[in-house]
């Protein structure tokens, strides 16, 4: 048979001090401030795409906004060939493929990598 007690406490107002002027509240405010900030600064640095690891020659799976697969050339799995990289570019560039990537005419595809309103790379690529 389990007991049960009950425990009442006594509570003092007038020992409880509270910081004049609203001082508690921008502490609250503050903490709640810096906490958000923490948040939003780990969901912009996770989120970030990953720099371009691909190099003229290389062959790769799928393109994504978020995902480049390297892949074996020689496998099923290639659907494009890398031709080359174009460095210092916008994302506007990348749009005309056949103005970026002019220095290899069997470009059909590309895609480019960098933060939003930077300047990336362009990666200039060939459908297998």
């Amino acid at each position: 048979m389990r007991r049960w007690y009950a425990y009442s406490m006594v509570f003092d107002a007038a020992a409880v001090t509270v910081p004049p002027d609203g001082r508690r509240a921008r502490r609250v405010l503050l903490a709640l401030l810096a906490g958000l900030a923490v948040v939003l600064g780990g969901a912009w640095y996770f989120s970030r795409p990953d720099p371009v690891t691909v190099d003229a020659g290389d062959c790769l799976k799928s393109i994504s906004s978020q995902s480049v697969k390297v892949v074996d050339c020689g496998s099923a799995e290639a659907r494009y060939a890398v031709l080359g990289l174009v460095e210092d570019r916008s994302e506007v560039d990348a749009e005309a493929v056949q103005t970026v990537c002019r220095q290899w005419p069997e470009a059909n595809a590309d895609f480019w990598r960098d933060r939003w309103g930077d300047k990336g790379v362009v990666v200039c690529l060939k459908a297998k």
